[in-house]
């Protein structure tokens, strides 16, 4: 027993004297080298579109060639060149008359492409929130009447199509008549059921009046987009509202025009029913009266546009 106590304590002594014996410890190594590259993760999904896409129709712009616009006269032939005119004359006994016609073709597909998905209608996939009409107006005069109006007129799914080559003041083409004289319509598309859709424009003259904004009914454009065969155009034409005599005229800047960006442009404004905006925002874009934008609303979509040609 006593030899068993002895072997272990001399086992204790043993494991002591190792323990404090160890020497200091070393300097720290050299880092060793880097460890081949893990593997890469999988590329996350792209993010939902945005919820607003602008579309922009000018002549010459991103390879667009789908705008028609043509002169109508009351009397002689309306010139088709660098720039449509309108003309209002009243002397007490007659009136003398130019008007001008527009129409953006093409304009459905392209927007439809974009975001109408598999399996979505047309008028199930966006909104149209604003849909703007921008003429360059190279000169302007108007310096009899106390008020002139440009009138604005839909033309409806009724009516015939325009041939800029073709139509005079009471021809569409050589095969279709208007439905009277002055290219008017059967029935005018929109929510008023006219052409009386104005804007008022200043008293004055002057030359490089600038940029005129037409803002357009959204359900005209939409049927437009969704029903392309109803996209027969519009007619702008000059009324005093009165029976004064005077005349007033303007010039604006056609598409066969050498300056490119003066040219006539249509601004489509949407907005992604499906998205998340477009359904927290419970689209008041639609309860909007457009009638009341100020001018800065009106002209910001050609500032977009503008910048953007400038990236």
């Amino acid at each position: 027993m006593k030899t068993l106590k002895l072997v272990c304590m001399a086992m204790l002594c043993m494991a002591v004297s190792l323990v404090s014996c160890s020497g200091e410890d070393g300097e720290t190594g050299p880092q060793g080298p880097q460890g081949p590259q893990g593997e890469q993760g999988i590329q996350g999904q792209q993010g939902a579109d945005s919820p607003t896409v602008d579309f922009y129709f000018q002549n010459g712009f991103k390879g667009y060639e789908g705008t028609s616009d043509a002169n109508i006269v009351s009397t002689g032939t309306g010139l088709n060149e660098d720039f449509v005119q309108l003309f209002y004359s009243f002397n007490g006994l007659a009136t003398g008359e130019r008007r001008a016609l527009f129409r953006f073709d093409g304009i459905g597909d392209t927007i439809t492409s974009q975001l109408v998905g598999e399996g979505q209608t047309c008028s199930d996939a966006f909104y149209v929130s604003k849909a703007t009409l921008y003429v360059y107006i190279d000169s302007y005069l108007n310096a009899t009447f106390d008020n002139l109006y440009m009138k604005v007129g839909f033309y409806g799914a009724d009516d015939p199509i325009f041939v800029e080559e073709e139509v005079n003041w009471s021809m569409a083409n050589v095969n279709d008549d208007w439905a009277d004289i002055g290219a008017e319509s059967a029935m005018w598309a929109g929510p008023i059921g006219s052409d009386d859709y104005p804007l008022l424009l200043p008293k004055g003259s002057g030359s490089a009046y600038g940029w005129f904004p037409i803002i357009l009914p959204r359900s005209v454009v939409e049927n437009w987009i969704c029903n392309p065969d109803s996209n027969k155009g519009i007619r702008l034409r000059l009324d005093p509202n009165s029976d004064e005599n005077g005349q007033g005229d303007l010039r604006i800047v056609a598409k066969e025009n050498t300056l490119e960006d003066l040219r006539p442009l249509l601004i489509v404004e949407t907005e992604n029913i499906n998205s998340e905006a477009s359904k927290s925002s419970g689209s008041s874009t639609k309860e909007l009266n457009w009638a009341n934008l100020s001018y800065e609303e009106r002209m910001a979509p050609l500032f977009r546009y503008l910048e953007s040609k400038e990236e």
